[in-house]
């Protein structure tokens, strides 16, 4: 520790260390959570994995008919040969725990446990089973559009599954029943994909670049439109015309090209694709945030939000919503610089912990500071989730939430 740090309280620098560390733990924790166990249970069964728990779930059969045979009393000799055979069923399922299962031989799995006379066993069991059957559900009925296969997937849940196992098997359960009724009335017809035209992917990519032409750009999608609705007769114009302008958003968005002028962006996008200040912004904040452009996007905010003034004497709500958006993020990515910051001094931790402490002290949600997605992909991670004090570390229902 040099001599400046020492000029400032030694128990100031250690706390603010360790408070750090503690974040530090919190993100990697929140990050990694269910990462191998959920990519691992969404993996199709191999046949010689099939094949294993075919022959588990056999010898586990076995032995339950096995103890069923066994005579009612209860003398010491008899209770003894249970109990080993009733290890020797929790030995299989700690087997079968290790492999992954077909929604069939889930259903056979939750069966048998259902078939076991021993209480206690039947309940540690269950929980094993239960998830095991969700994982089978969740990865078959992803694979199939075909409403017969959809309802017999279904159909392997009763209501008695349902209720007792709701927390593993109703969110499930739930989707299937959506994919079946929008199967049903045709709102997964695949729509033939729109495509557009090399003369409108140049109107992205002048947008992005600020080259564009304005009555060029409405000159194109105007044709564009008409080309379309030569294809689809029956078709709504102004429906057509949405759905252009919608792929172009899209494809604005997800072009690997940066915006060059966002100011000229968001003006020339208003006139082109027909569109609000807010919404103008909205599109831009899509590309500059995940840039990590955050200096240009304040600017843009505040041109904008004058703009906004000028024509109609107010600022709107939502475009004080979209620059505040602008500032968490930022604060999001220094937050999360400073987390990732494998060397750092004890005065520049408490530095780090002073500023994060300070931006919350004005009234800043931790929970609307956002730090990126977990490793999976399917949650963000909050500063509130990685601030938490925590004795256990399964307090995984906040960051589901988040």
């Amino acid at each position: 520790m040099s001599n400046e740090e020492k000029k400032l309280n030694n128990n100031d620098l250690v706390k603010a260390h360790l408070k750090l560390q503690q974040m530090r733990e919190n993100y990697m924790q929140f990050y990694l959570r269910g990462y191998d166990e959920i990519k691992n249970a969404l993996k199709a069964p191999t046949e010689e994995e099939k094949k294993m728990a075919d022959q588990i779930l056999a010898n586990v059969q076995k032995t339950i008919d096995e103890v069923k045979q066994e005579p009612e009393d209860r003398t010491r000799s008899i209770l003894i040969r249970k109990r080993e055979k009733n290890r020797k069923i929790l030995s299989s399922i700690i087997e079968l725990k290790e492999c992954n299962l077909t929604a069939d031989q889930s259903c056979d799995f939750y069966n048998k446990i259902e078939s076991i006379d021993n209480a206690k066993i039947k309940t540690d069991l269950y929980d094993i089973a239960a998830k095991k059957l969700q994982n089978a559900l969740e990865r078959e009925y992803t694979q199939t559009e075909d409403i017969e296969q959809l309802q017999k997937l279904r159909n392997k849940v009763d209501s008695k599954m349902l209720i007792r196992y709701n927390m593993y098997l109703g969110a499930i359960i739930s989707r299937i029943d959506a994919k079946i009724t929008n199967l049903k009335a045709g709102k997964l017809e695949k729509k033939p994909q729109l495509r557009l035209s090399e003369n409108v992917m140049e109107i992205v990519k002048g947008l992005l670049d600020g080259t564009v032409n304005v009555k060029n750009a409405r000159a194109i999608i105007k044709s564009e439109v008409k080309r379309e609705s030569n294809v689809k007769p029956d078709a709504d114009i102004s429906s057509v015309t949405q759905d252009i302008l919608s792929e172009i958003k899209k494809q604005i968005i997800e072009s690997d090209m940066p915006i060059k002028n966002p100011s000229l962006f968001t003006t020339k996008a208003q006139k082109i694709l027909g569109i609000g200040i807010e919404d103008s912004f909205d599109l831009a904040l899509q590309k500059l945030l995940p840039e990590k452009q955050f200096k240009e996007a304040k600017q843009l905010g505040e041109k904008l939000a004058k703009k906004q003034v000028e024509e109609s004497s107010v600022e709107s709500a939502r475009m004080k919503q979209l620059q505040e958006m602008v500032k968490t993020a930022e604060v999001g990515d220094i937050c999360l610089r400073i987390i990732k910051l494998e060397k750092a001094s004890y005065k520049d931790e408490y530095a780090y912990i002073n500023f994060i402490e300070k931006v919350l002290s004005r009234g800043v949600s931790p929970k609307s500071i956002k730090l990126g997605k977990n490793k999976l992909g399917d949650r963000d991670i909050t500063l509130e989730n990685v601030m938490k004090k925590r004795e256990k570390t399964d307090d995984y229902d906040d960051y589901e939430r988040a």
